[in-house]
């Protein structure tokens, strides 16, 4: 009777795991497991604070646009406002530059052009310039590399 009992026990045990993998073989499992969306990721997808892990791959996708996109936006306007300080800077040298000869011929004149030349050196590029704005603009790229990577980190992962 004892091994009669156990051999019960144990089909009724294979019954009852058979049936729960043949219920959750239906199952997408992707749609039961929930993800945490970080604010700023939230904000830029405009998703909501959790959604389906099924969701994750797209909202990644969407994140990563919305990063290079803005990357690229924001290095036009900054390769746009190094043009338009390129011209201010030409512009004052030219008139630097012409005003130069009639001026110094004038009383006090040597003066005038002294602080227009000053003036005018405050626009001009000092050597290693480019050297520190190519790494200002790695640091910043690396700073909102390292920003998305935690926010991805602070997401609760299952």
């Amino acid at each position: 009777m004892i091994a009669n009992k156990t051999a019960i026990g144990v089909g009724a045990v294979w019954l009852a795991l058979g049936a729960g993998i043949y219920f959750m073989s239906g199952c997408a499992l992707d749609d039961l497991v929930q993800v945490s969306v970080p604010k700023g990721v939230q904000t830029a997808t405009q998703t909501a604070s959790t959604i389906k892990l099924s969701d994750a791959e797209y909202t990644w996708t969407e994140w990563q646009n919305f990063v290079d996109v803005n990357t690229a936006k924001f290095q036009e306007s900054i390769d746009d406002a190094n043009k338009v300080w390129g011209v201010a800077s030409s512009v004052v040298n030219i008139g630097a530059d012409s005003a130069a000869g009639p001026l110094s011929q004038l009383p006090g004149g040597a003066a005038l052009v002294s602080g227009l030349s000053l003036a005018t050196g405050l626009f001009l590029r000092r050597p290693g310039d480019a050297k520190r704005e190519a790494k200002e603009k790695e640091r910043s790229f690396n700073a909102g590399l390292a920003q998305a990577k935690a926010l991805v980190e602070t997401a609760p992962k299952s």
